[in-house]
C-alpha cells in the first residue's frame, strides 16, 4: 500500500495518535502527537478504522516532547515519552470518564480526585530484564517481539536499579541460555535481584512507591468509618494495612495472600487464602458489625463473577461504603454501571497514575448503599 498523509487529532487511550481520512476512516499511529502531520504506512486494516506506521514526521506537533530514553519507540515498555506529561494526564482523566460513559454511568456531578505523578521517570521500583548470551544482549524486549537489545539504564526505573546493571552484567556471564533476571528495590531502599524466578519473586508491591502513598491516602480518606472491612482481591493487604488503627476486623482475601503474617499486623487482621467468590460464598452472614469493602479485581474486573460477589457482599454485610479500584478502564466502567443498577450511588472517583510515560491508569470510584431499584 503506497504511503499517505494525515493530521494527528487527538491521542486514544491505548496510546496511539487518531487521524481521520477524508472518507471518515479512523487511522491509529503510535508515537505521535496531536498536530503532527505524519506520511505512515497501512500495517492493518478494519471494516472501520486502520493500524499505522510512520514513515516520516513531515510537521511536527508543537506539543511534542524530547524523550529521554534512547531506546524509545524500539522498547516494548514506554509509548508516551514523545508527549509532555500535562497531556498524558489529561489524556488518561479522559479515558476513564469516556469509557464511563459508553458504560452508562453519570459522572457529571461528581468530585473527581486527580493524582498525576510527581515524578515522570526514575519511579520504578521493580523491572525485569532479559538476556541472551549469543548476542550478550541485556535488556528488555523490543515491542512487538521476544527479541531483546541491550540498555545502559532504564529511563522509568530508579536510580538504585540502574546502579547495580553493571553487577548484574558480569553476573550474567554465568548464562548459556536465556534468561531473565527480576531488579527490585527494597522498601529500605537497596536493589535486590534473583535469576529465573516468577514474577514480582520478592513479593507483589505497587512499581511507583510514591503514587502507592497517594492510593493508600485516598483509600483512606473515602472507606468511611465502620466495624469490619473486607478487602477482596487485597495480595499482601496494601490497601488494608493502613487502616488496622480504624477498623475492629480485616478480613484480606486473595489467592496469592502471604505464606506467613509479619508481626506488626494485629490480630484483628487476618488473611484468607482463597477465591473471592468462595470466601463469600462461605463466609458467615455478619449480623454484628457495620462493614466497609475494597475491591481491587485484576484487570479483566469483576467480570463473569460480578452476580455471586455482589450479590454475596450485599446479603451477608450489606456494607456503607464499597471503593472499587480498576487498572482497566472499561472493565472498571462495566463494573462500575453493575453497581449503580444494583442500588449503589456513586459518590466520588479518582484518577490516579501508577504509570508515568504509558496508557495504564487506575481509577478509583466510592460507592454507597442507595434505595435498591
Amino acid at each position: 500500500m503506497n504511503p499517505i498523509t494525515v493530521t494527528i487529532h487527538d491521542i486514544a487511550r491505548g496510546g496511539s495518535g487518531v487521524a481521520r481520512l477524508e472518507s471518515g476512516e479512523v487511522v491509529f499511529v503510535p508515537f505521535t502527537a496531536p498536530g503532527d502531520v505524519v506520511s505512515v504506512n497501512i500495517t492493518e486494516k478494519t471494516k472501520s478504522y486502520s493500524h499505522a506506521e510512520i514513515l516520516e514526521i513531515i510537521t511536527p506537533s508543537k506539543d511534542r516532547v524530547e524523550p529521554l530514553c534512547p531506546s524509545f519507540t524500539k522498547c516494548g515498555g514506554c509509548s508516551w515519552q514523545h508527549l509532555p506529561y500535562s497531556l498524558q494526564f489529561e489524556v488518561k482523566k479522559k479515558g476513564v470518564l469516556q469509557a464511563l460513559k459508553r458504560a452508562g454511568v453519570k459522572t457529571d456531578a461528581i468530585e473527581i480526585d486527580e493524582m498525576p505523578a510527581k515524578n515522570g521517570y526514575f519511579y520504578r521500583n521493580r523491572i525485569q530484564l532479559r538476556g541472551n548470551p549469543i548476542d550478550h544482549s541485556l535488556g528488555f524486549y523490543e515491542k512487538n517481539s521476544t527479541k531483546t537489545f541491550s540498555i545502559e539504564d532504564c529511563k522509568i526505573s530508579r536510580k538504585e536499579i540502574n546502579d547495580v546493571l553493571p553487577q548484574i552484567r558480569v553476573e550474567a556471564d554465568k548464562f548459556t541460555q536465556p534468561y531473565k533476571v527480576e531488579v527490585e528495590v527494597s522498601e529500605d531502599g537497596k536493589a535486590r535481584w534473583a535469576w529465573d524466578k516468577k514474577n514480582a519473586a520478592f513479593g507483589f508491591r505497587q512499581v511507583n512507591d510514591e503514587q502507592n502513598i497517594h492510593l493508600q491516602n485516598w483509600v483512606k480518606a473515602n472507606i468511611g468509618s465502620a466495624d469490619l472491612l473486607l478487602d477482596l482481591f487485597g495480595g499482601a493487604g496494601n490497601l488494608s494495612r493502613p487502616l488496622v488503627s480504624q477498623f475492629k476486623e480485616i478480613h484480606c482475601v486473595d489467592t496469592n495472600v502471604p505464606s506467613e503474617k509479619s508481626i506488626d499486623l494485629p490480630e484483628t487482621f487476618t488473611f484468607y487464602r482463597a477465591s473471592v467468590v468462595w470466601w463469600l460464598q462461605n463466609a458467615p452472614k455478619n449480623t454484628n458489625f457495620s462493614s466497609a469493602v475494597i475491591l481491587d479485581p485484576p484487570r479483566e474486573g469483576l467480570s463473569a463473577d460480578f452476580a455471586q460477589i455482589e450479590f454475596a457482599i450485599s446479603q451477608k454485610f450489606s456494607p456503607e461504603t464499597i471503593i472499587l479500584v480498576g487498572c482497566d478502564a472499561d472493565s472498571f466502567a462495566r463494573d462500575s454501571f453493575r453497581f449503580t443498577q444494583k442500588g449503589y450511588t456513586l459518590t466520588r472517583m479518582g484518577v490516579l497514575d501508577l504509570f508515568p510515560q504509558t496508557p495504564h491508569v487506575e481509577s478509583l470510584a466510592v460507592f454507597k448503599k442507595s434505595a435498591i431499584k
